[in-house]
């Protein structure tokens, strides 16, 4: 629902009707002003109003929230059959004044994880630790306080200082767990503005892995500042792990169809009323959690991913002639998948999941009697459109206001 009566309002700087430029770089930052502003004499062309609704319809409703792209595999983060996700959170202490791990709840960050995907287990761990040696160096030179030559260098950026530190020493702060546990990091500092460095206002990123745009560690970062400005590391961790798991902004997105990947900006700055949603992925940091628009597209996609991973390895078992060998669990698997296909068609994409789940683990079990190698998951990637990772971070918006 849209409605162009219900402003002027701020988010999408749809007030501002005698300026077209919002920041100077030489383009008319499209937005959709209030209704009455559709006039002759007004900010927009009356005819134009059609033309206007259709932009959202196409680049905020479709694009972002009903069938948004994701930003990563989703199904990279896969556990194998019978394991767990778990989040190992770092927190890095860097202010004396403060402890980070006050501002962290593990338990609320579990609950959202585990109420958005209740199919997997979960778990939450935590570890507080003094930021100190190699660590320090890193965040140092990462916030550009500490100009020395490192692994950065064969990046470009000292953005990529901590990505490339912690992915050389993550055996250090993360333990092992079960084989088919997925691991995700995430490395918080509990810092100051001071130490933030140009970096300042910055509250985390789910980064790459710098070669092919798979996801790789995630950072967060929390001064008295941002507490003052009320951002603590919980929503923080919950909305950059959902990054790492696939989900993108609620402002930002991909148009298959021109195959353009746009930012709020320019001829999209539009865009930004998509955050105007229910999502932890949003901005305006009034939802702590993950919506439906969240839900159905994070299933829809899992959905598909299993069932294709399920043909592919069943057609390895077929070929390899001992399929009867494993008859029952290729018919459990069979049962699961006409069941997700029939939630699928009837809307229900947390049972179709769910279902789609349960027919690649059977699938799986039933390769592992044969011993038939699953597919890896670097080879079960799928290419992303256009999706590449821009190297940025998710910032305070408005951080004075």
């Amino acid at each position: 629902f849209y409605d162009l009566s219900a402003g002027p309002e701020a988010w999408t700087n749809n007030y501002i009707v005698d300026v077209t430029d919002l920041d100077g770089n030489g383009v008319e930052d499209y937005r959709m002003p209030p209704i009455w502003e559709y006039t002759k004499n007004g900010y927009r062309d009356p005819g134009k109003l059609n033309s206007d609704l259709g932009k959202i319809t196409r680049y905020v409703a479709i694009n972002l929230l009903f069938t948004t792209s994701p930003l990563y595999d989703p199904l990279y983060t896969a556990p194998g059959v019978g394991g767990k996700k778990i989040v190992n959170v770092t927190m890095f202490e860097d202010d004396p004044a403060s402890k980070g791990t006050d501002w962290f709840s593990r338990g609320y960050t579990l609950s959202k994880l585990r109420d958005f995907q209740p199919y997997y287990g979960w778990d939450v761990r935590l570890k507080d630790r003094k930021l100190d040696d190699g660590p320090k160096r890193a965040f140092r030179i990462w916030a550009d306080l500490l100009a020395e030559d490192d692994c950065w260098n064969q990046y470009g950026t000292t953005f990529a200082e901590l990505f490339c530190y912690f992915s050389a020493n993550n055996g250090k702060y993360v333990p092992k767990f079960g084989p088919n546990d997925y691991v995700g990091a995430i490395y918080g500092f509990n810092t100051t503005d001071e130490n933030m460095g140009d970096e300042v206002g910055l509250l985390g990123y789910a980064d790459d892995n710098w070669t092919d745009g798979t996801q790789s560690l995630t950072f967060m970062f929390d001064t008295p500042d941002d507490r003052a400005g009320g951002f603590g590391f919980t929503t923080t961790a919950i909305h950059e792990f959902g990054h790492h798991i696939g989900m993108s902004h609620p402002h930002d997105g991909y148009d298959s169809e021109s195959g353009v990947d746009y930012n709020p900006a320019d001829a999209y700055a539009y865009a930004w009323s998509g955050d105007e949603s229910n999502s932890v992925m949003q901005y305006i940091a009034v939802s702590n959690g993950f919506g439906q628009f969240d839900r159905d597209n994070m299933y829809r996609i899992e959905t598909a991913g299993y069932l294709n991973w399920s043909n592919a390895l069943l057609g390895d078992i077929q070929a390899s002639g001992k399929a009867g060998q494993v008859s029952g669990l290729l018919n459990s698997a069979d049962d699961d998948a006409a069941k997700a296909l029939d939630a699928f068609k009837a809307w229900d994409y947390l049972n179709a999941v769910r279902h789609a789940r349960r027919t690649y683990e059977s699938i799986s079990r039933a390769a592992d009697k044969l011993g038939i190698a699953t597919p890896s998951k670097d080879a079960a990637l799928r290419a992303l459109p256009s999706r590449v990772p821009p190297h940025i971070g998710d910032p305070i918006r408005f951080p004075n206001d």
